[in-house]
């Protein structure tokens, strides 16, 4: 029998997208705060990048960007307390784990009108430091040449909590002009932006990832046919152009999307990452 080659970690995981068999799964890990905390301290290493390693970890994640916009959006989303850049505010709700962060205001709850929509003060392009782009790649690789994914985003999550989770799903079914109108400009705004970082990365890029929990434990949090009539155009506004590219491309979301699989697959999407396998019908096989 003959020896198996030993791939490097971005040739696992272009294998395991292309459906190749490869020397071993490839792998990905993130963590909260606290756990990345306690996973350094657990391997004798300083940072995540450092756990990562040792345990040979293949895809390094660039979840954002160096923010350089106004101070009063500076706040990380789902990642601290005041206004993110979209203006959704945040507040910390603590257990006994973790601090994790809750969504307590919507910029646009009050948006009567699309105009009202258009007429927003949505963010600049310009607000981040795509420049700084190679150097994290540099650091995040360390010369062994790991996949990189960046994080471009999703256009229902962001949606939602730029209109509040219970008044974009009425929207969806009496005023879909309204969630639309949202969609459309957050889908822009992240297809854009992921354009400049792919520019700036300068090839360091390999998969595209996009996303948004769309599925509860016992199924989708929205009927499918409503996801395909309003949402479903401007997620593949995320993955197809990027698949065109040559990247990989990778959809995030919590909970059952079964319904929802095959539209995925149609728009190009190479990795599903379903978390949680335990909702019904996901487990893996």
């Amino acid at each position: 029998m003959a020896q198996a080659v030993t791939l490097n970690s971005r040739a696992r995981v272009l294998a395991a997208a292309e459906r190749r068999q490869a020397d071993r799964p490839a792998t990905s890990l993130r963590c909260t705060p606290e756990a990345w905390s306690a996973l350094a301290g657990a391997l004798g290493v300083q940072t995540s990048n450092q756990a990562l390693d040792r345990l040979d970890i293949d895809l390094r994640w660039i979840a954002g960007l160096p923010f350089i916009g106004p101070p009063e959006r500076a706040t990380p989303q789902l990642g601290g307390e005041g206004a993110d850049f979209w203006g959704c505010r945040w507040r910390p709700a603590g257990n006994d784990f973790n601090t994790y962060y809750e969504l307590c205001e919507s910029p646009l709850a009050g948006a009567q009108t699309v105009a009202d929509v258009d007429n927003y003060a949505w963010p600049s392009l310009d607000w981040w430091d795509y420049a700084s782009l190679s150097a994290t790649i540099a650091e995040i690789t360390q010369g062994n040449r790991r996949a990189v994914i960046f994080w471009a985003g999703g256009a229902f999550e962001t949606p939602w909590q730029l209109r509040g989770f219970e008044r974009f799903l009425v929207d969806l079914r009496l005023n879909p002009e309204i969630a639309e109108a949202i969609a459309d400009h957050v889908s822009d705004y992240y297809y854009q932006r992921a354009l400049r970082a792919l520019d700036a990365a300068r090839g360091g890029i390999d998969v595209v990832g996009s996303g948004g929990d769309v599925g509860g434990q016992m199924g989708m949090l929205l009927n499918p046919a409503a996801w395909r009539r309003h949402i479903k155009r401007y997620q593949a506004r995320l993955i197809a152009p990027f698949k065109q590219k040559g990247l990989k491309t990778f959809y995030h979301s919590c909970g059952s999307l079964v319904p929802v699989i095959p539209d995925l697959i149609e728009m190009g999407v190479d990795i599903l990452d379903p978390i949680q396998v335990t909702a019904t019908g996901m487990r893996p096989e």
